[in-house]
């Protein structure tokens, strides 16, 4: 029996009080008998635990606990009628102690007193009814009386909390063995493998945890969580598609398992596979319809597929239940705008750009957006406004940075805000977007087309905002919003 000694909080209190000498020298003796402990020097730690209660310093529950310290002390060195008697006095002094419960029950235990180690291990779980300790104990005197079926069910809830209890895993084999359940054994030292490998994995040892897994689905093939966890496993060293077969085995065994559902899903999205994505999150979504990163998820796929009423529709759902989330908030703008629909897309984009947790770069995105939304839906103040704002983003960059800078000429996108606002010219523009760094040559181009297309669609030049838009589809940069922008308007003005 190994049970780990309790600090007395209450009586370093007190010292700290300034109470006299003598409670300083009995507290002194107690955190030297604990130091003993901890370093496996039994027999100091029992003469210090004894000089303590000898001192006659520590009184009520403080005394029981001193008493339920050292009757551990005496179970170790094997004095168990010792221990029994410390446990005694320490439940007398504080009946609601776990640890004297505990204590006394396996110190009668050795001893073959088990019917007594029973009601006190029973006490000691009503007050601790998760502990994998105590239930292995009680489960061990169980067993010592012929009651195996009872012993089984405390030792399966005892690996339920604690996978990785080896002890508790080899008395539950001997358990199913005195209960002729032979056919448990394997899934028992499947599941045993699991927690070893589980182990690893929280190390990082990924590999070493993945040859365990696949060790134990040779014991068991049809174990669900071995299947579960080396999916996981191949996953995070991003092995997709050693990862989509495990997850797909899971859902075999388990057509509900939500987080294999998902999980596939986030490997069709990282295999651009976005239609089966989209079915996955489906599956995921109606086992929990309100799950705020499955509706994110989807409405990604939605996005790609160029599905935007998808899109809206899932953001939406994010947004009914979490209201300041800015991605969804940009996300659905930006599907709406693709629709057409830009007052509402306006409204999103505006609480969006209100945002002075995002980058500086994407907020000048979300106040260009804004402002063409607005323009389109025939609002009147879009140029006053996407001044103001772009003052409000230039303020704070610079309150963060602490030092000042010029927004429409040093960081992209603000050259447009700029065009926009008649401050320079298409010549300019080009000039800035060839000067300024932060993209690839050929999605800047796609980019400056694109708003280019925009000036122009205003201006009411609709040909040649029809020949921006389209060099912006053949750029090919169907990952860029302002392709789906530029495909929405062809649609729109033809072409």
């Amino acid at each position: 029996m190994h049970i780990v000694a309790l600090r007395l909080a209450l009586v370093t209190a007190l010292v700290l009080a300034g109470c006299g000498l003598a409670v300083a020298d009995a507290v002194k003796d107690f955190r030297g008998a604990q130091a003993a402990y901890r370093q496996g020097d039994h027999q100091r730690a029992l003469e210090l635990f004894t000089a303590a209660i000898t001192s006659g310093e520590f009184k009520g529950r403080n005394l029981g606990t001193v008493h339920n310290n050292r009757g551990v002390v005496l179970d170790i060195l094997k004095d168990h009628r010792g221990a029994v008697a410390d446990f005694t006095k320490g439940i007398e002094l504080n009946p609601q102690s776990a640890l004297g419960h505990r204590g006394r029950g396996e110190a009668n235990a050795a001893l073959g007193n088990h019917e007594a180690a029973l009601a006190d291990l029973g006490a000691a779980l009503n007050r601790k009814p998760k502990n994998s300790g105590i239930l292995n104990s009680r489960a061990a005197s169980l067993a010592a009386l012929g009651r195996h079926e009872q012993a089984a069910q405390d030792l399966e809830k005892a690996l339920r909390h604690d996978p990785s209890y080896a002890k508790a895993r080899e008395n539950l084999r001997k358990a199913y063995t005195a209960l002729g359940r032979t056919e448990k054994l394997a899934a028992l030292d499947a599941a045993g493998l699991v927690a070893e490998g589980y182990n690893h994995f929280k190390k990082n040892q990924i590999d070493k945890a993945v040859a365990l897994y696949t060790k134990a689905l040779a014991r068991d093939p049809d174990n669900l969580d071995a299947t579960l966890k080396r999916a996981t496993a191949h996953f995070h060293k991003r092995r997709y598609d050693a990862a989509r077969t495990d997850y797909t085995a899971v859902l075999r065994l388990d057509p509900k398992h939500w987080a294999a559902a998902y999980n596939r899903g986030l490997i069709h999205q990282n295999l651009g596979r976005h239609g089966d994505a989209v079915k996955d999150f489906d599956v995921a979504l109606t086992l929990r319809p309100l799950h705020a990163k499955g509706l994110m998820r989807r409405a990604t796929s939605f996005m790609t597929m160029k599905d935007f009423a998808g899109a809206a529709d899932d953001y939406s759902a994010v947004l009914a239940k979490l209201a300041g989330k800015t991605q969804a908030r940009i996300g659905r703008a930006r599907a709406l705008y693709s629709l057409g629909r830009f007052a509402p897309a306006q409204a999103d984009f505006k609480i969006a750009v209100l945002d002075p947790g995002r980058r500086p770069d994407k907020r000048i995105y979300t106040a260009l957006w804004k402002y063409l939304a607005a323009r389109h839906a025939g609002q009147d103040k879009a140029v006053d406004e996407l001044r103001q704002d772009m003052g409000k983003i230039g303020a704070h960059t610079n309150k963060v940075l602490g030092r000042t800078i010029d927004l429409f000429g040093q960081a992209w996108p603000g050259p447009v805000a700029a065009l926009y606002l008649g401050d320079t010219d298409e010549a300019a523009l080009r000039v800035a977007a060839d000067k300024l760094k932060g993209q690839s040559k050929e999605g800047r181009a796609a980019e400056v087309d694109y708003y280019l297309g925009e000036h122009l669609l205003l201006q009411g030049k609709t040909d040649a905002a029809r020949k921006a838009f389209q060099a912006t589809i053949a750029s090919d940069l169907t990952s860029y919003l302002e392709y789906d922008f530029a495909l929405g308007h062809l649609k729109r003005i033809g072409g």
